[in-house]
């Protein structure tokens, strides 16, 4: 990866936590208040969820140190959710192309 895309991924990242968090003060796990992290549901390494505010939860450290129970918490209280971002993390995108610019602009408008 080039310096320049460490650079705009590290942007993008920065938004898209920042669009996660709008809203929220505390865990939507256990409600819990301290130390509050994004935390993504499906890998960061799948770039066609990386940016999407539905891939995130905000969550206490305790609860993001355990990436099972915030799976299985999604999975009981958001099956909506849970259901969509399965069926995403399994498609296949051939020859598409990831516009990040798109992307960065689209998360500026949430926040």
């Amino acid at each position: 990866m080039k310096l320049n895309t460490k650079r705009i991924y590290a942007t993008i990242d920065w938004l898209w936590r920042l669009s996660v968090k709008v809203g929220k003060d505390c865990c939507e796990v256990c409600g819990g208040k301290d130390v509050l992290e994004c935390h993504h549901i499906v890998t960061r390494r799948n770039l066609w969820l990386r940016w999407e505010t539905k891939n995130g939860l905000v969550v206490c450290r305790k609860c993001h140190e355990r990436p099972d129970l915030v799976l299985n918490w999604l999975e009981d209280n958001q099956p909506k959710r849970y259901a969509w971002l399965m069926a995403k993390k399994n498609e296949l995108h051939p020859g598409q192309r990831i516009d990040l610019n798109e992307i960065r602009l689209n998360l500026e408008l949430r926040i």
